[in-house]
């Protein structure tokens, strides 16, 4: 969806005008801009992922080291590489690592401008947030961490309240002319609208989320657990509390205000909860390398065996993890790939390069080389649900754009009898499945689901 959001913008489609896009604007006009230098293709599009994922490994080492002594680091991105989770989406042209990345070093600036008291830094805080922002708004759990910052470095109030302006206006300075510059009208119908009708129509489901964050932590889809991480970041945060107190609130913040922004998420999906990774990571190398360095070891027996088989649990975590993403990433993240590639290969034979595909699974016109109309280069659930994406928009669509071939797959586009309430809004009503089967040939079905109808 991203991608055929960019390729619009760039074939100069505007943005929150014909191309619907319910989030802020940054990494859309990042994959255009990628688009005009090297030319559209999905491999552009996951280089800019995989360079800003390498950024972010960066970045989660520098402020490890800056925590701790040692080779923190290095430790810190030894424990982040395997985890599959953040592989995957290190090579998805997702927005959440790139975004993670400029929260992370957010806070890196934060906890230089707590040491020096030099508001430059946290000015620098408040642009990267801004510019974090500026890419995908949910990441603003980062918020807590740096608002933390100047209270706890600040000596009287009224010092505290000028940083905290300071810091709310650079967090607003890459954000705000993105906005003004960005079809303004269209941007409150598009995100914040869009935001508020979302709220009113789905209910958060807080035990869900508890149950989804702690089986992402301790009993990941992969069967792998996450202990040795969790263990370690704990056993950082404790030696940093014992040297930089002040520090460790800000960086005891960082993770607790992911949590709740995680818990209070309608709906939460696996690609949100990446973002625990990051300041668990940057605190769990500072504990590895305290552990491997000798500095705060137990004075008990029992401490240091403790100690030892939390480092062994890590290692055991980190070769799984380094297992699972050479070998079984590639089925364990495809459903229904053999229907998928068959769809893909079924697209590019009765289909003509230029042609249209309407779809809700976006990557089988992708990978088949067709094209979307800009008007449906989002057919999300959130769109549906929000009533920005109707059965008489898309037959309109359809009328228009004369689309050689319209595919069912994720179940977006029409309610399915046995499963699904009448009325569910997360669904479109039947009239535009009805529509298609009357004024199109169904071609090919590999299920009652995966369906490929063709223009007669």
């Amino acid at each position: 969806m991203l991608i055929y959001t960019a390729r619009a913008v760039q074939q100069g489609y505007p943005l929150y005008d014909t191309v619907w896009f319910g989030y802020t604007p940054g990494f859309i006009y990042l994959l255009a801009g990628a688009f005009r230098l090297a030319g559209f293709s999905l491999l552009v599009a996951r280089y800019v992922s995989a360079a800003l994922a390498l950024l972010a490994l960066v970045v989660v080492a520098a402020l490890s080291q800056s925590l701790g002594k040692g080779w923190s680091g290095a430790a810190a991105v030894l424990l982040l590489v395997p985890v599959p989770h953040f592989v995957i989406m290190s090579s998805a042209v997702m927005i959440e690592v790139p975004a993670m990345a400029l929260v992370t070093g957010a806070v890196l600036c934060a906890i230089a401008y707590m040491r020096s008291a030099r508001r430059a830094w946290l000015a620098a805080s408040g642009l990267l947030f801004s510019a974090a922002l500026f890419l995908k708004p949910t990441i603003v759990s980062g918020a807590a961490p740096l608002a933390m910052a100047p209270l706890l470095t600040e000596s009287t109030w009224r010092r505290r309240l000028g940083s905290l302006v300071l810091l709310g206006a650079c967090s607003g300075a890459i954000l705000l002319p993105g906005f003004l510059l960005s079809n303004p009208r269209g941007f409150v119908d598009h995100v914040l609208m869009t935001y508020v009708r979302g709220t009113s129509a789905v209910v958060v489901d807080h035990r869900y989320n508890v149950i989804q964050l702690a089986d992402y932590l301790f009993r990941d889809k992969y069967g792998l657990p996450h202990i040795g991480l969790v263990g370690l970041s704990l056993y950082g945060l404790w030696t940093l509390w014992r040297r930089e107190r002040r520090v460790a609130i800000v960086l005891a913040t960082w993770p607790l205000g992911v949590a709740a922004v995680l818990i209070s998420h309608a709906p939460l999906y696996r690609h949100h909860l990446v973002q625990i990774l990051f300041p668990l990571a940057a605190l769990a190398g500072l504990g590895l390398s305290a552990v491997l360095s000798g500095q705060a070891t137990p004075r008990s027996s029992v401490g240091r065996a403790a100690l030892a088989a939390l480092v062994l649990v890590a290692f055991l975590e980190s070769a799984a993890g380094v297992w699972i993403d050479l070998v079984r990433q590639r089925t364990s993240m495809s459903d229904h790939l053999d229907k998928a590639l068959q769809a893909i290969e079924f697209l590019k034979e009765n289909t003509a390069p230029g042609d249209y595909v309407i779809t809700d699974a976006h990557i089988l016109a992708l990978r088949a080389e067709r094209q979307v109309p800009p008007e449906l280069t989002d057919t999300s659930r959130r769109r549906i649900r929000t009533g920005q994406l109707t059965s008489e928009m898309m037959i309109e669509a359809v009328e228009r754009y004369h689309p050689a071939a319209i595919v069912f797959w994720e179940r977006k586009l029409e309610p399915n009898e046995k499963l699904d309430a009448p009325g569910d809004p997360d669904f479109l009503d039947p009239r535009f499945a009805e529509w298609v089967a009357e004024h199109y040939t169904l071609a090919q079905s590999y299920s009652e689901r995966h369906r490929i109808y063709l223009a007669r």
